[in-house]
Order: structure tokens, then sequence, then C-alpha cells
């Protein structure tokens, strides 16, 4: 569990590295694109709810990656007939073809 926990994070703060980049490159973006109405479209409160919007989505991305990572670091497959119990009993077993 400890590992997992370790790897959610380290991939979360990678992400949120990454959005963060995409974001600084859009407002560059708009600046350069329309410089004279960049103040009226890029204002303190959109910048605030930006950056809320890209932390809800780091924290559902992770947590979404956290119940799916076995302790080893594999991912658990998205089947539907298998249930977390039933990946738990298989998780050593090799699947027959």
């Amino acid at each position: 569990m400890f590992c997992t926990s370790i790897i959610t994070i380290y991939l979360g703060l990678q992400s949120i590295s990454a959005y963060g980049l995409v974001g600084i490159a859009v407002t560059r973006y708009i600046s350069i694109r329309e410089p004279l109405l960049f103040n009226m479209r890029v204002t303190h409160c959109r910048a605030l709810a930006a950056a809320a919007t890209l932390w809800v989505i780091l924290l559902i991305t992770s947590a979404l990656l956290y119940f799916r990572l076995e302790p080893d670091g594999n991912l658990l497959p998205l089947d539907d007939n298998q249930g977390p119990k039933k990946n738990a009993k298989n998780r050593g077993k090799r699947l027959k073809k």
C-alpha cells in the first residue's frame, strides 16, 4: 500500500507539472494572439478557476490510478467479469489461452 501511494503521488506531481506548463503555454498564446484583449480574457478569477480545475482533474485521475495499482506497481485489468476480490485471488496466476 505504501508503494502504491508513493507511485500515485509521484505520477500526480508529474501530471500537475505538465498541466501547469500547458496552462502557461495557453496564456502566452492568448497574449500573443490577442494582446489588446488579454487583460479582459485572462482575469485573476479565471486563472484561479483554471488552477482549481487542474487540481480537481489531478485528484480524480490519481484516485483512479491509485485504486487500479497492484502492490508491485502493475495496473489491474479492467475486466467486467472480474471484481477486485477475484483480481486479488488471481494476482500470481497466469492466464491460460
